[in-house]
């Protein structure tokens, strides 16, 4: 449930309000969204979303909830699974560095639903009893039927479980899906050996095809720390400013720097004139193309084209995309004729002095060719992610990309491998500072793919428009 306010308040154009959710798509949830009075203390009634009065909904897909608000109000996601419904959760593991000195070792498992909120009240409590994830999270869809299991497997020599029977744990399917969380905890014994323990955990429903999902446990040691070192500020003032703040944090806050960022509001369409939004209305189905919006999505039919822009750039910026490389996706979408009209304004209707905060104002030539090269580019980028396989991480080692940074845009595109693809040779570009294809010709031979490395061998980058031509 999300809370806005003060109630009563109405927009003079329709806002953008997303909030993620866990029903898996197309598998038998009734979803439909509610509002309520906000206002505190007041007993809420929840009434469906009118679409006259109170806004739209125009999305649930990508695990996100996407509504056009005319007002102020509480909203939420209601939704009704069927016998076949199913839905995403996250699961993982947490335990405390490994302590020489004691003898037992116990660590838990969590599955949690698939949302921001229910994830950090376990990471919290975890936290706050001094423990830390011992592996990535693990994705698992969860059916209507059957238990969940947790076991141990391979456990290094010189532990055991401290409960032999509690080697394999269970969560009931009815908790599952009447809990927003769970966990199970798994005590690990030492005999005669003086190192950490180290096994095998894994996760499965009963008889689901999916399989099991492994995790790896393998504590770090517990470093002892000099008697003279300064004690670390308290956790509460470290996640809660309205408590009182204690000495060591107090001093530790001082001369840290805040930083502001340039503010952004859905209505300013990623810092395009009013001309070059005019010249994007034209667009037919301009709704489909820039929210995806499928034949079971309500607002549809009802959004405007400014309300589809709205979406698209208030969706870009929930995941961190800088208002020019928004516009540049944009720009993809569309037919070329709708390119032509926005790149023209972009030469003609921008004002001096463009700004240099990642809006689009691009008043000279030498611009727009720019940008007409880096449109190229990232359209290179999509038609080289449609054909790699399982090999792209391979390649992304060799163009330099850390595994932190894979993790990063695997989390972001979740279950979207193209889009992994592609967020990857993004960041490469990003990372290098420039469009070099010999170096991603040379990737894509030592990962394995010399059928596409040839082709980007062949192809010598003049202009734009030659390299689109020169791949299709």
């Amino acid at each position: 449930m999300i809370q806005c306010g003060p109630t009563g308040l109405k927009f003079l154009a329709s806002v953008v309000l997303s909030f993620p959710h866990f029903a898996k798509e197309g598998s038998g949830w009734e979803l439909r969204a509610q509002l309520c009075n906000d206002e505190e203390g007041s007993l809420k009634t929840w009434n469906n979303l009118h679409a006259n009065d109170d806004g739209v909904l125009v999305s649930t897909k990508d695990k996100t909830v996407v509504l056009l608000m005319k007002h102020f109000t509480g909203a939420a996601l209601v939704g009704q699974p069927s016998a076949t419904s199913t839905k995403i959760m996250m699961a993982g593991v947490f335990g405390t560095p490994f302590d020489q000195s004691k003898d037992l070792y116990s660590f838990r498992f969590h599955l949690w639903n698939n949302e921001p909120v229910v994830k950090q009240k376990v990471v919290e409590s975890e936290n706050e009893m001094g423990s830390k994830q011992l592996d990535a999270y693990r994705s698992l869809i969860v059916r209507r039927s059957g238990d969940v299991d947790a076991e141990i497997e391979n456990m290094k020599p010189g532990w055991e479980m401290a409960t032999p029977t509690l080697q394999k744990q269970t969560i009931s399917v009815e908790r599952i899906w009447e809990l927003p969380t769970d966990s199970v905890t798994f005590d690990l014994e030492r005999h005669n050996l003086n190192e950490a323990p180290h096994c095998d955990a894994f996760i499965s429903q009963e008889a689901s095809t999916g399989g099991r999902v492994r995790f790896s446990i393998k504590p770090e040691k517990r470093e002892s720390r000099p008697e003279t070192d300064k004690p670390r500020p308290c956790y509460k003032c470290r996640h809660d400013a309205a408590r009182e703040i204690c000495p060591s944090c107090e001093e530790a806050m001082e001369c840290v720097p805040v930083l502001k960022n340039r503010d952004l509001s859905d209505g300013d369409y990623g810092g395009l004139s009013e001309e070059m939004v005019c010249a994007v209305y034209g667009e037919p189905d301009l709704a489909r193309l820039l929210v995806g919006a499928g034949q079971a999505d309500v607002g549809q039919s009802s959004m405007e084209s400014q309300d589809s822009l709205t979406v698209f750039f208030g969706r870009q910026r929930a995941r961190g995309v800088q208002d020019r490389t928004a516009v540049k996706r944009l720009l993809e979408s569309l037919d070329e004729h709708i390119v032509k009209r926005v790149r023209k304004e972009l030469r003609v209707a921008a004002p001096e002095n463009s700004p240099k905060d990642g809006s689009t104002s691009t008043g000279n030539p030498e611009d727009s060719s720019r940008l007409a090269l880096e449109i190229a580019v990232e359209q290179r980028f999509r038609w080289l992610a449609t054909r790699l396989g399982s090999e792209w991480e391979a390649l992304a080692t060799w163009l330099g990309l850390t595994n932190a940074d894979l993790s990063k845009i695997k989390d972001e595109y979740r279950y979207e491998v193209s889009n992994q693809m592609f967020a990857m040779l993004v960041e490469w570009k990003r990372q290098s500072g420039r469009w070099d294809e010999s170096i991603l010709a040379g990737a894509l031979e030592k990962a394995g793919r010399l059928d596409l490395a040839q082709q980007f061998q062949e192809i010598r980058t003049t202009s734009g428009c030659e390299v689109i031509e020169n791949i299709k």
